[in-house]
């Protein structure tokens, strides 16, 4: 990939249905972006999550519209983004 590339998370396999587990799709598209300081781009729909999504490195993270792009958390007790940084202590989304 080509730095500062976009990836879909729907190329990772991830549905956007709401009902099929997209948690480790997503978590490969951050991954994927964080090679290339790149983005992460969600099409419109609600991705279910079962674990928290973790983001190392700077990128950027964007969707449809504000109200098309949902990541679920289907559980309360599940973090679901953490933010780790060398520069500043994680943050909990």
């Amino acid at each position: 990939m080509i730095a500062g590339s976009t990836v879909n998370v729907i190329d990772f396999g991830a549905k956007g249905d709401g009902t099929t587990d997209d948690t480790a799709a997503l978590q490969s598209a951050i991954d994927a972006a964080e090679l290339v300081n790149g983005s992460v781009y969600l099409p419109s729909g609600t991705y279910k999550i079962t674990a928290g999504l973790v983001v190392d490195q700077t990128i950027r993270i964007y969707g449809e519209t504000t109200e098309g792009s949902i990541i679920a958390n289907e559980t309360n007790d599940v973090v679901a983004i953490t933010i780790d940084s060398a520069t500043r202590d994680a943050d909990r989304c």
